[in-house]
């Protein structure tokens, strides 16, 4: 067949004739309409394209219409669709050729018309935007946790503010202010547990300095607050400068110079934790349930060390008690 027959019935058999009409309808069509003109062909696409829902033998129908009074109009100076008209086949306007389909998740929102005129139900399970929604049996059941909404900043502000702080200070050591920052930024911002393990394998000079420090603070924790090791980190850790000492430095040349002999603080402040506070900050699942494992924990321990505490006060009340009874029967029996 000529190039441009092919191209004009090739989107016309690809689409509908190839599942309405056998191999022999479809050579038929190509053969009758490669005898016709372009604007006969075109005619006959648009007439073929409303009625090829309906049968092949209505195709056959108008195809036998159109091509009979070609001839007529041709020799009368008329056009097909004229002809068409006079000759009772209903016929339209070309339509502009559609632009090509791009396969995307998308999906149309409108709702498409029968051949009856009635309506179709439209999908509830499209949104707005014309996306299909994603059911909840689709989701794996990870993507279903929702995270909250992080809390304001004035909320945690107050807070934190009325959380139990315990503060711990070493003056005038003996050392570079720079270096034991050093040291102390192993233990800032972590929990007490994990600070005393990271100074325990840290190998700077005044690592154990600042190791007991915390041992230090967290014992006067325990014993005002009753606070657990685990149920504490470490708000702030930092050295400052002490008083440095001047001497005088000896050079080349006759002169002199200064030398000083630096002197730095430690400061260390720990904070109770506020749990809720922390999962609700997280911004990963992984990092709030890092956080609930890590209460869980600060509970049990907690709470093993509140009895243990609460024996030991039993058991030194009872020792406190039988010592005095001892004191009054021994000065019962000096008195007789």
């Amino acid at each position: 067949l000529p190039l441009q027959v092919r191209r004009s019935v090739r989107p016309l058999l690809d689409q509908k004739l190839t599942q309405t009409l056998s191999s022999t309808m479809a050579s038929l069509l190509c053969r009758r309409m490669a005898a016709l003109s372009v604007n006969q062909q075109s005619a006959i696409r648009t007439k073929c394209s409303l009625s090829i829902s309906q049968s092949s033998l209505g195709i056959e129908r108008t195809i036998a219409a159109a091509s009979a009074p070609s001839v007529h109009a041709a020799a009368a100076g008329g056009s097909l669709p004229h002809v068409l008209m006079a000759s009772g086949v209903p016929t339209q306007q070309p339509q502009p050729p559609q632009q090509q389909q791009v396969r995307t998740f998308a999906r149309r929102s409108a709702a498409a018309r029968t051949e009856d005129g009635e309506k179709e139900k439209v999908d509830t399970n499209i949104n707005k935007l014309g996306a299909p929604r994603i059911s909840t049996d689709q989701i794996p059941p990870a993507f279903l946790r929702k995270l909250p909404k992080k809390p304001a900043p004035s909320v945690v502000r107050k807070r934190v503010e009325r959380l139990r702080t315990y503060v711990g200070t070493e003056k005038d050591i003996r050392h570079s202010p720079w270096r034991m920052n050093l040291v102390c930024q192993f233990a800032a911002g972590q929990t007490v547990p994990d600070a005393l393990t990271q100074l325990d394998f840290c190998r700077k000079r005044f690592a154990p300095l600042v190791k007991e420090l915390i041992e230090k603070t967290v014992q006067e924790a325990a014993e005002q607050g009753g606070l657990h090791p685990t149920q504490l980190d470490v708000a702030e850790c930092f050295a400052t400068h002490g008083t440095h000492l001047k001497r005088m430095k000896i050079m080349g040349r006759g002169r002199t110079g200064i030398m000083h002999h630096r002197y730095t603080h430690v400061r260390l402040v720990l904070r109770e934790i506020d749990f809720p506070l922390k999962i609700a900050l997280c911004s990963s699942v992984a990092g709030k349930r890092k956080w609930l494992e890590l209460m869980r924990v600060a509970e049990t321990e907690g709470e093993a060390a509140r009895l243990e505490k609460e024996e030991f006060d039993r058991l030194e009340r009872e020792i406190e008690q039988r010592r005095l009874e001892k004191e009054k029967e021994a000065a019962a029996e000096e008195s007789k």
